[in-house]
């Protein structure tokens, strides 16, 4: 009840201490929509450690709002009980998101966020948010097919 306290915005925020770099990964331009977002491609080999290790964080991060297989209706969607625990399920991943997006825009949904989604760059690193994109790329129908390409094809 006695002690001093700081309200939030009652004074500036304190400046990094001198040779320090901030941890937020957020890069400028790295838009998930735009040209360059979108031709991002996973730098590091997808064998079976990267897609073990893509399992295991999708089993951590994803499961309770997309479900373990990828087909939605997670833990947090589950109404069983009557109750509503999140306001819009995860969307199902196999056979439908993941196979109308690159590479690149899934990896920076994940890193950044989207709109109800959130940012998970503060739990993992580069290589384990591809090795996710990668893990993804194995779940039932959900390989990219550029529209471009397919457009191309049936002429």
């Amino acid at each position: 009840f006695d002690s001093a306290s700081v309200k939030p915005y009652e004074a500036p925020m304190a400046p990094l201490p001198e040779g320090v770099v901030s941890r937020s990964r957020h890069v400028e331009n790295a838009d998930r929509y735009s040209a360059e977002g979108r031709a991002l491609q996973n730098p590091y080999p997808v064998d079976e450690a990267a897609l073990a290790t893509g399992k295991w964080a999708y089993g951590t991060y994803c499961t309770p709002c997309h479900g373990s297989d990828g087909e939605g209706g997670g833990a947090v969607t589950d109404m069983t009980d009557g109750k509503k625990r999140f306001a819009a399920p995860g969307p199902p991943l196999a056979g439908g998101m993941t196979k109308l997006y690159p590479d690149g825009h899934l990896y920076l949904t994940l890193r950044n966020g989207g709109a109800l989604m959130p940012a998970y760059s503060w739990a993992m690193n580069d290589k384990e948010l591809w090795a996710v994109v990668a893990y993804l790329r194995t779940l039932p129908d959900s390989t990219y097919i550029d529209p471009a390409a397919a457009s191309g094809a049936q002429e």
